[in-house]
């Protein structure tokens, strides 16, 4: 009779804890929910909605967030399940200000989400970080900046990347991987 009271009682304090699911959120809403859902959500958090591409499966808001007015991107699949967000930030032609943004930015991940799952800093010959033609770089294509964080399941990327305009702007990505996979995986199949 002991024995099955504890069991009983372990099972009521710990099963709340295992049944917790790992889920990743931007601006506290749950990706893997339904589009109509993230968006009113969206706009709740004082996003903008300005359209939707139903072919693309991409729905496009601005809003602020980390302190910047970033363009967003909310992807979803053939479910209407919201699987990717991305947030880009204001364009920028100065490598200083691109770069502090970038270094704060992955310092905030990191103590959130802790140290990066993959840190790439790469420069291609003749460039390298530190000569003072980053943005050169950048515009020519001849970098890869990026930090994955989170976990495998749930990544977080941060990245710098030509805009084709002259500059370059700092992107974020959240993905519910499996999510993704399956949305890949769907088309894929139509191929």
């Amino acid at each position: 009779m002991k024995k099955i009271l504890l069991t009983l009682v372990s099972l009521i304090c710990f099963l709340p804890l295992v049944a917790q699911e790992d889920v990743l959120t931007f601006k506290g809403i749950k990706l893997g929910t339904d589009k109509n859902t993230f968006r009113s959500e969206m706009i709740r958090e004082n996003f903008e909605f300005h359209s939707e591409d139903a072919q693309e499966r991409v729905m496009f808001f601005t809003g602020h967030f980390i302190g910047e007015q970033c363009n967003i991107s909310v992807y979803y699949d053939i479910n209407l399940r919201v699987h990717k967000v991305i947030a880009l930030l204001p364009e920028t032609s100065s490598w200083p200000l691109i770069s502090s943004q970038y270094y704060n930015i992955k310092a905030a991940l990191a103590k959130k989400y802790g140290p990066p799952l993959s840190d790439v800093e790469y420069f291609k010959s003749p460039h390298k970080k530190g000569d003072g033609f980053e943005m050169y770089a950048i515009m020519r294509d001849r970098t890869e900046i990026r930090a994955i964080y989170n976990s495998e399941s749930h990544p977080i990327t941060i990245f710098i990347v030509n805009s084709r305009k002259g500059s370059a702007y700092i992107g974020i990505v959240y993905s519910y991987a499996s999510l993704t996979k399956a949305h890949e995986d769907y088309i894929y199949d139509d191929l």
